[in-house]
């Protein structure tokens, strides 16, 4: 599976902490600013890159030296949180 950012949607780091911010097209549409956790910084710049999940979840596997199930849980709540919030859309490649 994969996950479209919708346009608009830039990770930024201020002060050292990570935040998804809405720009342009996506004010209005999704929460103006969202702190995130550096592993979820590192997921959402790997969907951005168009990585598939399992891809992501493999590459974290290799990264954070930590099994693909106690990864792969972890992702898919990150994934269901930015579907809800509107950042992400299912991609349809």
């Amino acid at each position: 599976m994969k996950y479209t950012v919708i346009p608009g949607v830039i990770l930024t780091k201020i002060c050292d902490e990570d935040f998804l911010v809405a720009t342009g097209p996506a004010r209005g549409r999704v929460p103006y600013v969202e702190g995130i956790n550096s592993t979820g910084a590192y997921f959402f710049s790997k969907i951005n890159e168009g990585l598939s999940t399992e891809e992501i979840i493999e590459d974290a596997v290799k990264l954070y030296e930590t099994p693909e199930e106690v990864i792969a849980p972890s992702f898919e709540r990150f994934i269901e949180s930015l579907l809800r919030s509107g950042y992400l859309e299912k991609s349809e490649l």
